[in-house]
């Protein structure tokens, strides 16, 4: 097997690496860390009943047990494309829960009756990433109203905008 120039026994390593552990990998593969791009890390089973029965702040509970896995699947940073707020970016970055590197986009915006506009023709809206302190509602009608829900998403620190 050919290697380069800096792979290989103690080549080039900084004294500070002496006491590392070291981890024999021949005949495998080492990949770096992977990014998945369109995550939703409060939600197991979007578009069930089960939201509506389920206490309010279990999501963020179930979002521990998601992003633990999406860990251990190889994925190291993620996209959260709406749900998860910035108490999970924290709670993942001090080391509280474990997780993957998180952008989020707090809340999805979309206008009155698209994507996220999660009423019913009952008039029931479904709890499914409702809006609370930490994710404001992302329904935005024109161009002035979209303006206020970015500002809104950016507020609660949102790293990008995702409309649909």
């Amino acid at each position: 097997m050919a290697v380069g120039p800096n792979v290989g026994p103690n080549v080039g390593a900084p004294a500070k690496f002496a006491s590392a552990t070291v981890v024999d990998c021949t005949g495998q593969t080492v990949l770096p860390g992977m990014i998945d791009l369109h995550i939703h890390a409060t939600t197991s089973n979007l578009g069930s009943l089960q939201a509506f029965t389920e206490p309010f702040s279990l999501q963020l509970h179930k979002s521990v047990r998601n992003l633990e896995a999406t860990l251990r699947a190889g994925i190291t940073s993620a996209r959260d494309a709406g749900g998860a707020d910035l108490d999970t970016k924290v709670a993942v970055d001090s080391g509280l829960i474990k997780g993957p590197r998180l952008r989020l986009a707090i809340s999805i915006m979309s206008q009155t009756g698209g994507h996220t506009d999660f009423w019913h023709p009952s008039g029931v809206v479904s709890p499914t990433m409702s809006s609370h302190p930490g994710r404001p509602s992302g329904i935005a009608d024109g161009v002035g109203e979209v303006r206020k829900a970015t500002r809104r998403m950016l507020r609660s620190r949102a790293d990008q905008i995702k409309i649909s």
